[in-house]
């Protein structure tokens, strides 16, 4: 959600009642500049449902696909009292191109909740990395599909602002997009496992190669030899 257009290129939002609904916000982030968000807690009323869809996905070139996100909520009244009021998040998915969805995700109350105090009056933004936690969902049982429709379905519910951050979908094949010119070689490409690093730089010139995860952190960080031509 790093662009200022919203939502991102090839995504889309679903919003019945044209109130308020998931838009980009430059005041919280797990990571970069900014994240998307629901202003539940400005929404005027409840039982809204709004969507968030992801671009079409092809599953299919991997046995074990999973969607990744950050999120972060709390509740504006005391989930002990009655009656308990709460926003609720759920992810669908859908392999026969939006004509049925299945629930793959569903949370609400103190199970949606990610800070101490559970609630609070004023309205919430997250303000550090350890106020969000990350969810991951095993699409596993979808792996044999190539056109998906994954969506953040959201109901409103008189609570608190719910913020979402770092969607990613992992388990698919390594692919580069962008390498350095002629002066490496990597193969075989794409890849689900091991990879080779071949690089015509002569030799003496330092290299220093680092591999990230999907979420930005780092894996392996290996200087090769100077005379080190081809890196397993």
């Amino acid at each position: 959600f790093e662009s200022t257009g919203f939502p991102p290129a090839g995504w889309r939002i679903t919003n019945p009642d044209n109130n308020i609904t998931w838009a980009r916000t430059a005041a919280a982030s797990y990571s970069g500049l900014a994240s998307a968000w629901m202003n539940n807690f400005n929404y005027p009323f409840n039982g809204e449902v709004d969507q968030l869809f992801l671009p079409n996905l092809d599953l299919s070139s991997s046995g074990s696909p999973s969607l990744t996100f950050q999120v972060a909520y709390q509740l504006q009244s005391d989930p002990g009292q009655s009656p308990n009021w709460s926003d609720t998040l759920a992810v669908e998915i859908s392999t026969d191109c939006g004509a049925t969805f299945s629930q793959v995700y569903y949370k609400y109350g103190t199970n949606l909740v990610t800070v101490t105090p559970v609630f609070s009056a004023t309205e919430f933004s997250p303000s550090s990395t350890s106020q969000w936690r990350l969810e991951t969902i095993d699409l596993t049982p979808y792996h044999t599909c190539s056109n998906a429709i994954l969506k953040f379905r959201h109901i409103t519910d008189y609570e608190n602002s719910l913020f979402i951050d770092n969607v990613n979908i992992s388990g698919l094949p390594t692919s580069v997009q962008e390498f350095a010119g002629s002066q490496f070689t990597l193969y075989p490409n794409p890849s689900s496992s091991g990879i080779n690093i071949v690089s015509s730089e002569q030799s003496g010139k330092a290299i220093l190669i680092t591999v990230y995860k999907i979420l930005g952190e780092v894996m392996l960080t290996y200087q090769p030899g100077p005379n080190e031509k081809t890196i397993h």
